[in-house]
């Protein structure tokens, strides 16, 4: 997870962690780049944008 949390994509997470729907839009953003990077077999990439979804999930419960 530390490529994850020196991100810009974890800095807009964390400052978003209140507004739900700004959350839900990047979930959606986030759950389409893992379905993209999956496709293109790179795993680097995959696990980033999955500790992205943690996250995002973890704010949004």
């Amino acid at each position: 997870m530390s490529n994850f949390i020196n991100s810009e994509l974890f800095k807009s997470i964390e400052s978003s962690k209140l507004n739900q729907e700004s959350l839900t839009n990047k979930k959606r953003y986030v759950e389409m780049a893992i379905t993209h990077w999956k496709k293109e077999r790179d795993p680097n990439q995959v696990a980033f944008f999955n500790d992205a979804l943690k996250l995002i999930n973890k704010y949004l419960k």
